[in-house]
């Protein structure tokens, strides 16, 4: 867990020096859809090697196409799901 609101920059940096098999963050803001898209394609793009899981009222919200390593988690019920998967 990293916090509530972590820089971009921030991330990245970490990235760069960890290697995570997951990532799962949560979007509940409401910035604009081209960000959204722009900030999931980034994260994308820094944790290629990641299987990343998107969630919360605004990613719900919003028809983006997702790339390859990004999974759209509707809710806690599909969450717990691909936990299970996972522990598999």
């Amino acid at each position: 867990y990293l916090g509530e609101t972590v820089p971009m920059s921030a991330l990245f940096e970490i990235s760069r020096s960890k290697n995570f098999d997951y990532l799962l963050t949560s979007i509940s803001t409401s910035p604009g859809h081209d960000q959204i898209e722009e900030y999931i394609n980034q994260l994308s793009e820094n944790f290629n090697k990641s299987t990343i899981f998107i969630m919360g009222l605004i990613a719900n919200d919003t028809e983006i196409k997702l790339p390859h390593n990004v999974t759209l988690i509707k809710d806690v019920y599909n969450l717990k799901e691909e936990l299970e998967k996972i522990a598999k």
